[in-house]
């Protein structure tokens, strides 16, 4: 018989809240970009042919969702596939869009990269970087501990 995996306790609450805090700085940086009156919020944007304001808003309110179901009582299976999906779109956004040749980086935190300092490179590998967290630490939440069959199991068995 092969050994019990661990449960991932304390590392996946840890995991669940550092993505909720990301999300909700994201959240914020695109809610404040989309609030101004800019010239290029006008414009659309190059992958996904949505003007850049409402593509702003709409990902904002995804990423609220996200961050409700994490911080709720769902099951660990559920957050850590909604995790990992998250961080698996953005991650492909930037992959085509390198791809393509497009601009970089994309404008999903507004100007506030530019009012920190930070230049394009680094703010699209920060980007990049939170993305593959968001996969990577998705993924391993939801293959580490038991597997939802054999819960499943045990709880009838238990009875």
């Amino acid at each position: 018989m092969a050994p019990a995996r661990q449960p991932i306790g304390g590392f996946f609450v840890f995991y669940c809240y550092s993505c909720t805090a990301i999300l909700c700085v994201t959240t914020g940086a695109k809610l404040w970009a989309a609030h101004f009156r800019m010239p290029i919020l006008a414009y659309k944007d190059p992958l996904l042919q949505l003007d850049i304001r409402h593509l702003l808003i709409l990902t904002a309110i995804y990423e609220i969702v996200i961050s409700c179901v994490l911080v709720l009582p769902v099951r660990r299976p559920v957050k850590a596939i909604l995790v990992g999906v998250t961080g698996a779109e953005f991650l492909l956004y930037h992959v085509f869009k390198s791809a393509l040749g497009l601009p970089s980086p994309c404008p999903c935190l507004g100007n506030i990269p530019k009012a920190l300092g930070l230049s394009d490179h680094f703010t699209s590998s920060i980007l990049v970087f939170t993305s593959s967290y968001f996969v990577c630490g998705g993924l391993i939440a939801y293959l580490w501990g038991p597997p939802p069959m054999q819960r499943h199991i045990s709880e009838l068995v238990r009875r």
